[in-house]
């Protein structure tokens, strides 16, 4: 009997160690906080190359050879104001590489800028904690920046189009909802975003709703602080987004819905954590014509401090 209460003790103190159990995978978010005092610097690297043009969910002709690339590197800042609540900093920078031929003229659009930074905070609102389990669920509420650039330019001096520009040129509020379960075994993560944009003459961007679902599983469990830990954590991700609408009215190759699915790996040791992770659609469907994304790399490190 003593036994299985030492073992059940160093397992509810397994769990309550946030540094030890602060993982997650790339996409989605955990309903753990950093706890009181703690910074939690975040490094993200985003990669979206192999874009295809789409007409509704059937692949289209690309008649001006367009080639597109985007990627993101996210530097976020979390801190905890208390063992319930966290204040985040989120700055995007964002890369896009375009070229196309129009009446027989090569057109290139290039930058790397800082895009829409974003101010969230995130406050638990449950926490149970059983024997071998802990259970949490949080809520955030987000306001993005209009501090990205809209009139970047391509090579003929012409604005490239508004979803292609490192920012939206309006601010936008984002609410979230996420809930974890995690075990000595196993994690199961649940999280939900909505983002509403505020209207802007020129350009609104759109309306988006996410969600994503995924389960990990301890490949190694971390004893310890210092003691490496690897996990492999399996998801999927719904993404829908409205048109966006232009001072002519709404877009009509704008919008569209996504449902993907992804993996990611995680290996951490001491207050470090390196995440790796790959995402690849099931369907696409989008309004008229748009390029819509083959795959998506991941790369995060992170630390706490």
């Amino acid at each position: 009997m003593r036994s299985r209460s030492l073992h059940a003790a160093a397992c509810l103190a397994l769990l309550l160690a946030t540094p030890v159990h602060a993982h997650e995978p790339l996409w989605g978010e955990a309903a753990s906080t950093v706890g009181t005092g703690i910074f939690h610097p975040d490094v993200k690297f985003e990669v979206r190359r192999n874009f295809r043009l789409l007409h509704g969910r059937d692949p289209a002709n690309n008649p001006t050879d367009l080639h597109l690339s985007r990627s993101t590197q996210r530097i976020a800042l979390d801190y905890g104001m208390g063992p319930k609540m966290n204040l985040r900093l989120d700055v995007p920078i964002e890369r896009l590489r375009m070229s196309e031929t129009v009446a027989g003229v090569l057109v290139s659009s290039r930058y790397t800028e800082v895009g829409d930074v974003e101010m969230s905070v995130k406050r638990r609102i449950a926490l149970r904690v059983g024997a071998g389990t802990k259970s949490q669920q949080a809520m955030s509420f987000g306001l993005r920046l209009p501090t990205g650039s809209t009139s970047k330019r391509n090579s003929h001096g012409d604005l490239i189009p508004p979803d292609m520009q490192p920012g939206t040129g309006t601010f936008g509020v984002r609410l979230g909802y996420m809930t974890t379960r995690e075990t000595r075994k196993n994690t199961v993560w649940f999280s939900a975003f909505w983002e509403e944009p505020l209207r802007r003459r020129r350009f609104t961007p759109s309306r988006e709703v996410e969600f994503d679902a995924s389960y990990g599983h301890w490949l190694k469990f971390p004893e310890s602080l210092p003691d490496l830990g690897t996990m492999l954590s399996l998801g999927v991700r719904g993404h829908w987004f409205s048109k966006h609408r232009l001072p002519t009215g709404l877009d009509p190759n704008s919008g569209g819905a996504m449902l993907a699915s992804h993996i990611t790996f995680v290996a951490q040791k001491d207050q470090y954590q390196l995440r790796l992770g790959l995402l690849v659609p099931l369907r696409q469907r989008v309004n008229g014509t748009q390029p819509a994304e083959r795959m998506e790399l991941r790369v995060g490190l992170e630390g706490f401090f």
